[in-house]
């Protein structure tokens, strides 16, 4: 039986580690792969964030020289501070007169217009469009981490600026107070949605970027940092939830594999839908851990490049871990209740420690299922051939039919045909790793 322990240390890199990492002109002596491996079992100290999570998202190149890094951070601050006045000048000149709509084609977009009532990202008006966004940023913006010291109603925080939304508020955390940092919250998210219009703002959204500007505390280096975690994640905020669905359905597939017993359990409570898991996935664990310990979490799926669904592994970490308690739950409310007050609670070196290792034997099993499997199906297909049915198309390893004189090799052609079905659960496990399974 192979080996599935974990390797991770527990021993986060440490300013005087990192420091070493670097020649005298400033560019790291490590490779890529091997920093990558050092940061995915080790975790970083929080002084040496601000530098790792640049490479880990792409804002250095890993063979960067200071000289590089200087002139990288000025052209982006230069960039992020561009886009920043351009909304605002827009919000300072104040509103557009929107000509009426006289022709058919006008009087049909007005009808999709009306169809999409309440979305700002179909807002004809720009300066419109970048007001809603703004009152609804500043509503999320509000209610985010506001037990954190640097988000706190704190004197060493006071900021001049009041928010639109304080003229007409029913929320209880207006009496926290507005602050700097809230503001640059707020600013980042409004320069994010300008620069990505067609998405616009979604709730949630504002939970990713907090623990970003906690580590950087510079309004530019965070724009810039989010935008990248944004490329990897913003299909979750999408509104058709497609990629969540997604998601939902490939975590429902690796609990099959990895825990039959709680797979079972959840069809008997009717669960498979696994929308209690549905928080997990979309803001990336930010409320289940300690706000610094999400942190950990974040850099450990950035550094690896095992999984494109690493947070799947952490997932069904958690829910085995919660395994005793879970089945002796009967409805889907009382599973909601009890994975809803997991957070804040969750041991973060606990649950990364059980991800790895979770990953390493669902490697084992992907390769013992897909064996087993094409070998069911090539002695079905050799049967068949023996029992006289004709198989009319065989697939060569690119997809292509082919036919041949040759005896068949049914091992060969089970498994091309089995790969080459998109929605096959051999296609689907594919899907949680970069590695390849022969």
């Amino acid at each position: 039986m192979p080996d599935f322990t974990s390797k991770r240390t527990g021993n986060p890199i440490t300013v005087e580690q990192w420091v070493t990492f670097y020649d005298n002109e400033g560019r790291l002596n490590k490779s890529e792969d091997e920093l990558r491996d050092l940061i995915y079992h080790s975790g970083l100290e929080n002084d040496i964030r601000m530098d790792a999570w640049k490479y880990l998202l792409n804002i250095f190149p890993w063979d960067s020289t200071e000289e590089n890094r200087k002139e990288i951070n000025l052209t982006r601050e230069q960039s992020y501070n561009s886009l920043k006045q351009q909304w605002k000048k827009i919000l300072a000149d104040g509103p557009t007169t929107v000509e009426m709509q006289e022709n058919e084609e006008d009087v049909e977009d007005a009808a999709q217009q009306n169809v999409n009532a309440g979305d700002e990202r179909y807002e004809t008006d720009i300066y419109k469009r970048i007001m809603d966004r703004k009152f609804r940023i500043e509503k999320d913006v509000l209610r985010t981490d506001r037990t954190i010291p640097m988000y706190s109603n704190s004197s060493n925080n006071s900021s001049a600026d009041k928010p639109i939304i304080y003229d007409n508020i029913d929320i209880d955390t207006s009496q926290a107070g507005w602050n700097s940092n809230l503001e640059l919250l707020r600013d980042i998210l409004i320069t994010y949605t300008f620069l990505e219009n067609d998405n616009g703002y979604v709730q949630g959204m504002s939970d990713l970027l907090a623990p970003i500007l906690g580590v950087f505390r510079s309004e530019s280096d965070s724009f810039w940092c989010f935008n990248e975690f944004m490329e990897k994640y913003k299909n979750n905020f999408h509104r058709n939830q497609e990629e969540m669905k997604n998601q939902l359905s490939l975590l429902l597939d690796l609990v099959r594999l990895m825990d039959i017993e709680l797979y079972e359990h959840f069809e008997k409570m009717g669960c498979l839908h696994l929308f209690f898991c549905f928080r997990w996935l979309l803001i990336i664990f930010k409320r289940e851990f300690d706000f610094y310990d999400c942190m950990r979490v974040w850099e450990t799926m950035w550094s690896q490049k095992k999984s494109d669904y690493y947070q799947l592994f952490i997932a069904i970490a958690i829910l085995k871990q919660n395994k005793t308690q879970i089945l002796e739950l009967e409805t889907f409310d009382e599973i909601l209740k009890y994975i809803n007050n997991l957070a804040n609670q969750i041991k973060v070196e606990q649950t990364l420690i059980s991800a790895e290792s979770l990953y390493n034997k669902f490697l084992y099993r992907f390769k013992e299922f897909k064996n087993r499997l094409i070998g069911e199906k090539a002695n079905f297909m050799k049967k068949d051939q023996e029992s006289g049915v004709v198989h009319m198309e065989v697939f060569n390893e690119n997809g292509n039919t082919e036919s041949s004189n040759e005896p068949f090799d049914f091992t060969t052609l089970a498994k091309n045909e089995i790969l080459n079905d998109p929605v096959s659960i051999i296609n689907r496990f594919a899907k949680l790793t970069t590695e390849e399974i022969v």
